[in-house]
């Protein structure tokens, strides 16, 4: 009869030296992982924190070795891992015991997965890993720069983007759940120490002082040269330098007046384009 002294030393029939020395590599690798998790960052703990679980799930099932006996073969085991003694499978749930072979097979996916296995923390719908996703605005009273600090403290690339009169940070989709929790960690130190300052005023302000003030003034400046020539049509001049006069004043007026228009519309295309397509990485 078998014992348990038997299955230590690898001599027991039906398990391989190979198993042994693969719970023992398991052992090990947990025990490594437990003492890097002090120096990690939150991310990295969190990913050694996953591996450690699957590794200790791994060696409580897999390290002993019994679970490798058949029960179709040798019935002949030992009375510490079997209460009584029978020849019919039980059924579990009202199904059918899985075999060795299919266990070991389970449990060998899940030792390969192990190494490549990246929580992405939580995710946007439709968003890559690599995609950016807003988690701070300057409006809600946080420091961009500040914020960013933070994050490159622990590893987490960000960036600052600049969308009309607001500053957002943003992080990697995969960076996200982290990211966010070391913020509301960190909320006192994020945020900003003065009001906030706008850069630009208000869009409706920009166009009452376009359309109220700026234009006619501008239109009225280039219409001296009209009062100028409806002026001196009583004067002794020529009719010929007369119609000169009106002309030169006409031509001024139409290209002047053209400048304008064309100034009012870049201004809008620009404003436009603030709002729609954000500037490029604001580097601290």
């Amino acid at each position: 009869m078998s014992t348990k002294r038997d299955l230590d030393d690898g001599t027991r029939t039906g398990v391989e030296a190979s198993d042994i020395r693969l719970s023992n590599e398991w052992r090990s690798r947990s025990t490594d992982i437990q003492g890097r998790l002090p120096d990690a960052s939150p991310l990295r703990r969190q990913n050694l924190l996953v591996e450690k679980r699957l590794l200790g799930f791994l060696s409580h099932t897999y390290g002993p070795g019994n679970w490798r006996r058949d029960v179709h073969s040798d019935r002949d085991v030992s009375s510490e891992l079997y209460f009584f003694e029978t020849d019919d499978e039980l059924a579990i749930g009202g199904k059918p015991p899985k075999s060795s072979g299919l266990i070991r097979a389970v449990l060998k996916k899940l030792s390969v997965a192990v190494a490549g296995f990246v929580p992405v923390g939580s995710r946007v719908d439709g968003l890559r890993a690599e995609d950016w996703v807003t988690i701070a605005a300057e409006s809600s009273n946080i420091s961009p720069k500040a914020a960013q600090l933070v994050l490159w403290r622990q590893d987490i690339p960000s960036r600052v983007t600049h969308v009309g009169d607001d500053l957002f940070v943003q992080v990697r989709s995969s960076d996200r759940g982290p990211a966010i929790q070391l913020l509301a960690t960190a909320r006192n130190e994020i945020r900003a120490r003065r009001p906030l300052r706008r850069r630009n005023p208000p869009l409706w302000i920009a166009h009452l002082l376009h359309d109220k003030i700026i234009l006619p003034v501008a239109l009225s400046f280039a219409g001296l040269p009209v009062v100028y020539a409806a002026l001196v049509i009583h004067s002794d001049e020529s009719p010929r330098q007369l119609d000169l006069t009106v002309a030169i004043a006409t031509v001024i007026y139409i290209v002047w007046g053209g400048i304008l228009l064309v100034h009012r519309r870049r201004r809008f295309v620009t404003r436009t384009a603030q709002v729609d397509r954000p500037n490029e990485t604001l580097r601290s």
